[in-house]
């Protein structure tokens, strides 16, 4: 047996022949011979390598719809967008929705039980405001005769003296326990827990969270839009007038002055009255319930034994109640001496001011210091 290659060229081409011969004919002819392509050797297989090489077509995700995941108890905030990890009003929808999918009952359930489980939990603001509102009124006689005689010795120009019944005032309100500016931050904190409430709910009624067309009840079945009988939004009304009355959140309305007294008790909840009912259901029907919560509180604390509990100081009697009011032309009075007081004065008024503090200075009575209380 034996091979042989032959190079044949046909026209312009150049045949590689392997010729494969045994005992027979050692010189084939070129008729006998086979001639091999490159087609042959390299292509020969090349259908079944390309199809290993595509691949299969994918098989799309299925992606169930917001029914389907509520259905299973998966949570579709995210899919809505009212997710945000950093955000207050996220964290309360969680906890709304969670309530919601777990104790299955309704929307309109969910919200009260929510707004009633915050206001629990914030109990300890209404107490520390109510102590020292409590507190406030009981000394308010004294506090505004402070107030007066430090406005008369501004008039006066009486510096010295004003410094000396300031520094009187603030070791009486120290002995007496009295902080002014102790309600600021309960009262944010109070604000804050509202807005995060308010925001959370908004989103979810305008984002139509599945099952908010139909989670109402009674005349409001759609917690989406507003209450067509404008029941929600009188109700939300009337009880904030009451909350103002009241004075758990915004403090006694005693010594305000009369418009602003006025303001409060009927003007903004004529506001309310008239601008609620672009909110939705869902929104009103919180601010009713925490209204309600907040008058609760307030006949709570008129029971004396809840008073000996938690260590409220009993109610003030009508003769303590009766504190001379701030007027509006007492306070425009003093809001244009202040203005005047910051323009600045000429020579011949820094001369006439001069001499009267000198001639006051030698026929007035001494300003006495007590060393002992002044700290």
């Amino acid at each position: 047996m034996y091979s042989t290659t032959k190079y044949l060229r046909i026209g312009n081409r150049s045949l590689l022949k392997f010729a494969v011969c045994g005992g027979c004919s050692p010189s084939p002819s070129l008729a006998d011979v086979r001639c091999l392509s490159t087609r042959d050797i390299f292509l020969r297989d090349l259908p079944a390598r390309l199809a290993e090489l595509v691949p299969e077509v994918p098989v799309p995700i299925y992606k169930p719809s917001l029914e389907e995941m509520l259905s299973n108890g998966q949570s579709v905030l995210d899919e809505l967008g009212l997710w945000t990890w950093w955000k207050p009003s996220s964290w309360m929808r969680w906890v709304m929705e969670y309530a919601h999918l777990t104790l299955d009952i309704p929307w309109w359930g969910t919200i009260i039980a929510t707004t009633v489980t915050l206001r629990v939990l914030c109990f300890p603001i209404p107490v520390n405001m109510r102590r020292m509102m409590a507190l406030h009124q009981k000394y308010a006689p004294e506090l505004k005769e402070y107030t007066d005689k430090m406005q008369k010795a501004s008039r006066e120009g009486n510096n010295a003296l004003s410094m000396q019944i300031m520094w009187e005032q603030r070791d009486f309100m120290n002995q007496k326990g009295i902080k002014l500016m102790r309600n600021l931050p309960l009262m944010l904190a109070n604000g804050a827990v509202f807005m995060t409430m308010f925001c959370a709910l908004k989103k979810l009624a305008n984002s139509k969270y599945p099952g908010f067309q139909d989670g109402g009840i009674f005349w409001f079945t759609d917690l989406t839009v507003g209450d067509p009988y404008w029941l929600l939004p009188l109700f939300a009304a009337t009880s904030l007038h009451f909350v103002f009355r009241a004075g758990i959140e915004t403090g006694s309305l005693l010594q305000m002055p009369k418009m602003v007294k006025y303001a409060m008790l009927f003007g903004f909840p004529l506001l309310i009255l008239v601008s609620a009912n672009q909110f939705t259901s869902a929104v009103c029907l919180y601010w009713c319930t925490s209204n309600t919560i907040t008058l609760a509180f307030a006949l709570l604390f008129r029971s004396a034994r809840v008073q000996k509990l938690l260590k409220l100081p009993p109610p003030l009697s009508k003769e303590l109640r009766q504190v001379p009011k701030m007027r509006l032309s007492a306070m425009r009075e003093d809001w244009q001496q202040a203005r005047a007081s910051m323009a600045p004065p000429s020579l011949a008024t820094l001369k006439k001011k001069d001499l009267e503090q000198f001639k006051r200075a030698g026929r007035g009575k001494p300003i006495i210091v007590d060393e002992t209380t002044k700290k």
